[in-house]
C-alpha cells in the first residue's frame, strides 16, 4: 500500500471483483500456501532445514507460484 494514485484500470477492476465470483478455493490455498513458506523459512532461518524439507519447500514455492499464476491469468512457472 502507498498514499500514491490508483492505476487507471482500478475502478474496473474492483467493479469486477465485486460482480464476479470469489474463488473461495484458491484464497484457502493461497493462505495455506502462505503459512507452509513462512514455516519453512522460519525453519531454514534456524538452519533446521533438512533435504525432505527443503523439497517441500521447493514444491510449496512451486505450487503458489502456479496458484498466483493462475489468479492472475499469467501462465508462467519458475524453473524447468
Amino acid at each position: 500500500m502507498s498514499a500514491g494514485r490508483l492505476p487507471g484500470a482500478w475502478p474496473s477492476r474492483r467493479l469486477r471483483s465485486l460482480r464476479d465470483a470469489v474463488d473461495v478455493e484458491a484464497a484457502q490455498a493461497a493462505e495455506k500456501a502462505v503459512r507452509s513458506l513462512r514455516a519453512a523459512y522460519v525453519t531454514a532461518v534456524a538452519k533446521c532445514l533438512d533435504d525432505l524439507r527443503a523439497v517441500e519447500l521447493t514444491i510449496d514455492v512451486q505450487r503458489f507460484v502456479d496458484l498466483v499464476s493462475r489468479l492472475t491469468g499469467e501462465g508462467s512457472r519458475i524453473g524447468p
